[in-house]
């Protein structure tokens, strides 16, 4: 029977051996995961403080949006602007380039005749201005 015994009291001990290694090692898990979140939390909690923060920012950007599009805005009607008078100084310098390349064009095939045409042209520019005065209907005054 002591040796019985002696089984039963090893037995006994072997398991509550392995309920203190149990309880060992799982107090170890616990401080090394309160460990490794630690800083996690800390971080979490830095991170929640810097929320007020940016959503500050974000807020105030969405505020300066608008100024930098009215900007955008008026160069654009300022550009098409500019560029409406460049088209229209550049059909003019075209149409005066034009005009000049077919007068000397015209003097160099008929240097001779470019005065004669000119004087017939306003000549019957002169009789069609007397013409148009001339036939306007006369008012008639009524006493």
């Amino acid at each position: 029977m002591n040796i019985c015994r002696l089984i039963r009291i090893i037995c006994h001990q072997i398991k509550h051996l392995q309920a203190a290694v149990n309880h060992t090692t799982e107090r170890s898990w616990r401080r090394t995961t309160s460990q490794e979140l630690g800083p996690t939390t800390d971080k979490f909690k830095e991170a929640l403080m810097e929320e007020p923060q940016v959503e500050v920012a974000l807020s105030t950007k969405w505020e300066q949006l608008p100024t930098p599009r009215t900007v955008l805005q008026v160069s654009e009607q300022a550009a098409k602007v500019a560029l409406a008078k460049l088209k229209g100084k550049y059909e003019k310098t075209r149409v005066t380039q034009t005009r000049m390349k077919l007068r000397n064009e015209l003097q160099v095939f008929a240097p001779e005749e470019d005065g004669h045409v000119c004087h017939q042209v306003k000549r019957v520019h002169h009789s069609q201005m007397r013409y148009s005065s001339s036939c306007q209907p006369q008012r008639v005054r009524r006493h």
